[in-house]
């Protein structure tokens, strides 16, 4: 057996999950969501499954940021934790929250002033600071699987001449 096979089937089996691993916990964290439930969840599940998985939980979190600061902050926030900016209008007669564009509170019927901006925004997926990491690692492993391939392959070739 080749040393080329052997040092590509380690890669695969060993560093090419650890760094998924590693990946899929600072991502989790950054997220708020078990970093180390997802971590490990993406490098045992065998065949990228767990990678999968959280790739999808991960994408149904609603993202949001403070209007003022640009914090990522979680959709049930009442303040920005980063600059103590309140995250939702309240109504001035009842208390309970209300959307920037309306005109009446929805619980008590009091009339909301007019050309509230909101308080918090949407974050894009451009805004996401592991994009571009993701992108690597999608690009390293495709590179190693092709090179495995293409090692047994001429292994192969090799052995059958």
């Amino acid at each position: 057996m080749s040393l080329f096979i052997i040092i590509t089937g380690l890669v695969l089996l060993i560093a090419v999950p650890v760094l998924i691993g590693m990946m899929v916990y600072k991502d989790a964290k950054n997220r708020g969501l078990e970093p180390w439930f997802w971590a490990l969840a993406s490098m045992l599940v065998p065949y990228f499954i767990g990678l999968i998985i959280y790739l999808v939980a991960r994408s149904n979190r609603k993202r949001l940021r403070c209007a003022r600061c640009g914090q990522t902050v979680e959709a049930g926030y009442n303040v920005c934790p980063q600059c103590g900016e309140p995250l939702q209008y309240t109504c001035q007669a009842c208390g309970m929250p209300v959307q920037p564009q309306w005109n009446v509170c929805a619980k008590c019927g009091a009339a909301q002033p007019q050309g509230r901006t909101a308080l918090v925004t949407n974050a894009t997926a451009e805004d996401d600071p592991g994009k571009r990491i993701w992108i690597m690692i999608g690009c390293a492993v495709g590179a190693v699987v092709l090179l495995a391939l293409v090692g047994i392959s001429a292994f192969a070739i090799v052995g059958a001449i």
